[in-house]
């Protein structure tokens, strides 16, 4: 289940990690032609979408055990799409 891509940073952050998980891509690759495919978005929200995506992907580990934590069947079963997100 892919989300579509809206133009804004949230959204943008998690189509990039979604990609990078889903098909082990290159996360500067996908983030640079995400941000090439919408050139009128706020440079304020580019460098929000870029700190989001690497973070999330620097801190994943401690991201997933704290979900976890939180989730009563645990977050194995979730789509990479709300994993994303999430």
């Amino acid at each position: 289940m892919t989300i579509k891509l809206e133009p804004n940073a949230r959204s943008m952050a998690a189509h990039v990690i979604e990609r990078v998980r889903r098909e082990s891509a290159f996360a500067a690759a996908v983030l640079d032609a995400a941000l090439e495919r919408y050139p009128e978005i706020d440079p304020r929200e580019r460098a929000l979408a870029t700190e989001l995506t690497y973070g999330v992907l620097r801190t994943a580990p401690h991201l997933e055990t704290r979900l976890a934590k939180h989730a009563t069947r645990g977050t194995d079963h979730l789509d990479e799409a709300v994993r994303a997100h999430l």
